[in-house]
């Protein structure tokens, strides 16, 4: 997860995943402890620009492998604790179509240790 330059800003978390499970599902939303709340943003076309948009559920099938990174889909933290610092971790939740959901830890780092592509 990456804080925010402005102090009350969004976060960005970034990870890697990839899904082996033989039913296809979708997640459908993500929360992040120490945010009051998340979600799953992606870049997207609006009239001939390029604009940063809540994504639509994200499919999974076996084999499924996907990267949320700069510049592309990622998981945006709103009001995020003070209490969430640089060096230390947060766990993110994914909730899929069935209602199941899967937590996993993340690094924090500082604003300017990702570097965000240009446009």
């Amino acid at each position: 997860m990456v804080l925010n330059a402005v102090e009350g800003n969004p976060a960005a978390v970034y990870f890697q995943l990839a899904y082996e499970g033989d039913r296809g599902l979708a997640i459908r939303s993500a929360s992040v402890e120490g945010a009051q709340s998340a979600m799953i943003h992606e870049y997207g076309d609006n009239q001939g620009k390029r604009e940063m948009m809540e994504a639509l559920p994200i499919t999974l099938s076996k084999g499924t492998e996907l990267a949320f990174e700069p510049g592309s889909r990622h998981v945006m933290a709103m009001g995020v604790s003070p209490d969430l610092k640089p060096g230390g971790t947060t766990d993110v939740t994914l909730t899929v179509s069935s209602g199941k959901s899967a937590t996993f830890p993340v690094d924090i780092v500082a604003a300017g240790e990702v570097e965000e592509p240009e446009d």
